[in-house]
């Protein structure tokens, strides 16, 4: 009885180990910073840590609607296959994101991203980065302030230039 006491204590133990390293290991996005109305692609990239180094699936999608809470249309989803970085800090970079639709104006736009590697049993937990959209038009009400780009008026300069005709030797 001892004996199964004791296996089971350990099973336990290591289950519970792996879960916990399983969920150290993670992607976070970085990338993008900012996206403008209109937008058709943008760069994806994200800090990578994994407490052993290996090859790993890469899950990222970009989301968007009026508001947090409701940003649920699918523009961009990828899932791929990543060889092993050879060390627990990496960065991984996904170039031209094709997003569709294209970025709305005033949205959020909610960048997801997790990871799985052959020890893990489940995809880590996404991690969510939140990006508002610019609006095209400055918000009703608001000023503009004129001014000038120069910031004086331009005047012509005219110089005084004397001259003389003869050559000095």
């Amino acid at each position: 009885m001892r004996r199964i006491l004791c296996g089971v204590t350990t099973s336990l133990a290591i289950w519970l180990g792996s879960a916990l390293a399983a969920e150290a290991q993670q992607i976070e996005p970085i990338g993008p910073t900012a996206l403008s109305v209109g937008q058709t692609a943008a760069d994806f990239s994200g800090a990578v840590y994994l407490p052993t180094p290996s090859a790993y699936r890469v899950r990222i999608w970009f989301q968007e609607g009026p508001s947090q809470s409701e940003a649920t249309t699918q523009m961009f989803y990828i899932e791929k296959a990543v060889g092993n970085p050879g060390t627990q800090n990496s960065t991984y970079t996904l170039l031209n994101c094709c997003l569709n639709p294209s970025a709305t104006a005033g949205y959020w736009v909610k960048v997801s991203s997790s990871l799985k590697t052959s020890s893990m049993t489940d995809w880590s937990t996404p991690i969510v980065k939140w990006i508002q959209v610019p609006p095209s038009r400055p918000p009703l009400g608001s000023t503009i302030k004129k001014s000038s780009t120069l910031g004086v008026p331009a005047k012509p300069v005219l110089r005084a230039v004397e001259r003389d005709g003869r050559r000095e030797e």
